[in-house]
């Protein structure tokens, strides 16, 4: 697979129903290893604070439920509507300079 990027994916852990106040830390995240196709790449750009978000060419449509309300403002049920969404992937700023390297930038 050398077209596959590898990079670590945080997820925040959410705080436990007895704490009261969570301490914001990074032991609150929990890190995954994901991979993305690198030839779907179709843009880049840097954040503000040196992370960099990549958007991947797989558009794609998901059903959504939406509900529907009456003249009053009451939900008198739902329907479907279709929605489009493409990838999103923040690469942390130790996954940046590894993706520089593997796409020649």
């Amino acid at each position: 697979m050398k077209n596959q990027f590898f990079y670590t994916r945080r997820e925040p852990i959410p705080p436990s129903e007895t704490e009261e106040t969570p301490v914001v830390s990074t032991l609150n995240f929990r890190d995954y290893r994901d991979s993305f196709n690198i030839d779907l790449v179709i843009r880049s750009r840097e954040l503000e604070d040196g992370r960099l978000i990549v958007l991947l060419n797989d558009m794609h449509e998901r059903p959504d439920n939406m509900p529907v309300t009456n003249s009053k403002g009451k939900i008198t049920g739902t329907r479907v509507v279709k929605n489009v969404y493409q990838s999103e992937i923040f690469l942390e700023l130790w996954d940046v300079e590894r993706f520089y390297k593997a796409t020649g930038v």
